[in-house]
């Protein structure tokens, strides 16, 4: 667990996206979304306020572009790392980079708000 203030949640199930990364991805070009996942973990990893409560580990972590592990509670099936999703499905018209869309979760959160005939399905 960790993440300072910004993850909220008995378990810091969930944050929205912080702005100050928005303000320094925001123009760059990203040729995947793992792209664009990695330059997040970073720039979350390399800032001390939203790394704050983060174990050494977990920094680490973030600063090679990977997602932090969550607590134990907060893992779903194979999901132990934090999530980003989007709120507003592709196939609904969700931007894939739309920082406003984007939301960080745990796996268990995840699969808690997913409803599958929305953001699988045609509902």
């Amino acid at each position: 667990m960790g993440g300072g203030n910004w993850l909220r949640g008995s378990h810091g199930n969930a944050g929205v996206f912080p702005s100050q990364v928005a303000d320094r991805l925001r123009g760059q070009s990203f040729d995947t979304f793992g792209d664009f996942r990695e330059a997040f973990w970073r720039e979350v990893g390399s800032d001390a306020d939203l790394s704050a409560g983060f174990s050494p580990a977990n920094v680490a972590r973030m600063q090679n572009g990977n997602a932090p592990f969550v607590a134990t509670s907060q893992h779903f099936g194979p999901g132990r790392n934090y999530v980003l999703h989007h709120v507003d499905p592709l196939q609904h018209g969700g931007g894939v980079y739309d920082m406003d869309n984007l939301v960080v979760v745990t796996p268990l959160y995840h699969s808690q708000i997913l409803k599958p005939s929305y953001h699988y399905g045609n509902g």
